[in-house]
């Protein structure tokens, strides 16, 4: 009986890893600096990078000016930095302080590590606008990254019937 199960399992196409090329923006409940919920997949429509980072996270701090970089050369690209940290409060002024020019979230509910599966911080997702997953990194990205340039050059060709 549970051979036949294994089996049949085997031709159902079962959820990706949402670090898999195609996989879609996870589904996740996070919030604005202002206190307002939302969802990741509001986000799709436009491409989007997205950016797990926290405050305390030396390498992440370091990874953000090239993130600010990003957004100011490719205005069509959505940049959102989402805190794995439950503190509004907290990531409000580091992102004042930093003078983060894009959207920033925090995760009040902790379902970031679960929803990304994902070990380590920095992360980084750049997503195409019906919100597949494109490229993915999980390492701090150096300025002018030649496979982040690639990838962002893809999401943003508009494609030819």
């Amino acid at each position: 009986m549970l051979l036949w199960l294994w089996v049949g399992l085997l031709g159902q196409h079962l959820p990706t890893h949402p670090t898999d090329p195609g996989a879609p923006i996870p589904m996740a409940l996070v919030g604005d600096l202002a206190g307002k919920s939302l969802e990741l997949k509001s986000f799709r429509g436009k491409p989007l990078l997205l950016n797990l980072w926290a405050t305390w996270c030396g390498p992440c701090r370091r990874e953000l000016p090239v993130l600010v970089e990003v957004a100011r050369k490719y205005p069509a690209l959505q940049v959102v930095a989402l805190s794995t940290e439950q503190d509004r409060e907290l990531v409000a002024r580091t992102a004042e302080r930093l003078q983060l020019p894009f959207t920033v979230l925090y995760d009040p509910e902790d379902v970031t590590p679960l929803a990304f599966l994902t070990p380590v911080i920095p992360a980084t997702f750049l997503y195409d606008a019906e919100g597949r997953l494109v490229w993915h990194a999980s390492r701090v990205i150096p300025a002018d990254d030649p496979e982040l340039k690639a990838a962002i050059v893809q999401v943003l060709t508009p494609k030819t019937p």
